[in-house]
């Protein structure tokens, strides 16, 4: 429990999660009686169940956004920093590529806590055919706890800069915008969710979902965590 998460989080999710879900009053569900559940509570499970994690490699960066294209379950994100966002960073930089990110920096940001170590970002990674190397090596999960605090940082510092580009356009475009489908259930690897989550970053917010059962339902809707989730609209 931190002071920073809502009730809602404290109150009926985590004791969920740790099979106390018997012990709520009914008075803990006021406001779902229709069984509508708050969006967004995957984010707050933070497993940390990897083995393995990729570690990014500035260097070795084109900045093509394929690792984050990639990615089923949002894990790793590529975020562009404004002046006034660079000042209370405190990780590795580059300079964003494209004129409509003048003056901006690049970051390509790893949660550590939500990645399940598939290795799909590492695979589909051109890395630099000028220097060789990839731009995402694989590290023991321990030696990348550090980089949980940048998570933070650039997921509640740094603002969007999607409306900047045509997200529409171009795979590296489409990875700028925010995923409305992230951490899911789904297992490491899957080949179903990074379907879902770009559908959710190209049309998301004017987005209704009919679902058969399957994978999608357990993924998608194993209460009380949801991986569908809202912008700050």
């Amino acid at each position: 429990e931190t002071n920073n998460d809502p009730a809602f989080i404290n109150k009926v999710v985590r004791p969920i999660n740790a099979q106390d879900g018997d012990l709520l009053p009914v008075s803990a569900f006021k406001n779902s009686e229709d069984g509508t559940w708050a969006q967004g509570t995957a984010k707050y499970e933070k497993r940390g169940v990897a083995a393995f994690i990729p570690e990014w490699i500035p260097d070795n960066c084109t900045q093509c956004n394929k690792c984050a294209y990639a990615c089923p379950h949002a894990a790793i994100r590529p975020f562009v920093l404004d002046a006034d966002e660079q000042k209370g960073a405190n990780f590795t930089m580059l300079k964003a590529v494209g004129k409509q990110f003048e003056g901006m920096t690049f970051r390509m940001q790893v949660s550590v806590l939500d990645c399940l170590g598939c290795g799909n970002c590492t695979d589909i990674c051109p890395g630099n055919p000028k220097k060789g190397g990839k731009a995402l090596i694989t590290k023991a999960f321990e030696t990348q706890l550090a980089e949980a605090p940048n998570w933070e940082y650039c997921t509640n510092k740094v603002s969007s800069k999607q409306h900047l580009v045509d997200i529409k356009s171009n795979v590296k475009n489409s990875q700028f915008a925010t995923p409305l489908f992230e951490f899911s259930g789904a297992c490491s690897g899957c080949g179903e969710t990074p379907y879902l989550k770009l559908i959710s970053q190209l049309f998301g917010d004017r987005q209704m979902v009919s679902n058969a059962t399957g994978c999608s339902s357990i993924y998608s809707g194993s209460i009380p965590s949801t991986p569908y989730t809202k912008n700050e609209k």
